[in-house]
């Protein structure tokens, strides 16, 4: 553009000018590339077990519902097909494995309507959870949760054709 311009007219400031049409140009903007992808956040690792857990849902797969809940320091997950993704059933699942295995420090998790309601939060308070939630629209910043969902749902795929066998294939993928 500036090369084409210069061919046929100069004044001082071309450049600059030429540049500044450009950033302002609404369709050029429109059809503009993405920006490019910001540093993924690396999150310091845990020097203990439950320092540090990351949550999410996976689904609706296979007809149904899964509550990941993944330990950043043993990498250990826990899983359990749900009906819904309530806060109520996310507290009563959370409840469940804390009364096996303690309260964490820290829970991630992403915005979802389930983690930010008044009971999920207030739930969170009273067990002196530190909740960290992760950007919108970057499943990323939740990596913990969100590749072991993805290994979890690779393993069902491969491994169930029959959905009544449903809970034994997860506990064997687990």
């Amino acid at each position: 553009m500036k090369a084409l311009a210069r061919s046929l007219y100069w004044w001082p400031g071309v450049d600059r000018a030429i540049e500044e049409i450009a950033r302002n140009c609404e369709i050029c903007n429109s059809l503009r590339n993405d920006p490019p992808k910001v540093e993924p956040h690396e999150w310091e690792a845990a020097e203990v077990p439950f320092e540090r857990v990351h949550i999410d849902y996976a689904g609706p797969f296979m007809n149904t519902y899964f509550f990941v809940f993944v330990d950043a320091f043993s990498k250990w997950p826990f899983v359990h097909i749900v009906k819904d993704i309530t806060a109520k059933t996310t507290i009563l699942k959370c409840k469940k494995i804390f009364s096996e295995f303690g309260v964490p420090k820290i829970m991630v998790m992403d915005n979802g309507r389930s983690f930010r309601s008044a009971e999920f939060v207030q739930f969170l308070k009273t067990n002196g959870i530190t909740p960290k939630y992760t950007a919108p629209y970057h499943p990323a910043t939740n990596g913990q949760a969100e590749r072991f969902i993805q290994t979890m749902k690779n393993s069902l795929r491969k491994m169930l054709t029959d959905p009544t066998n449903r809970n034994l294939k997860l506990e064997d993928a687990l």
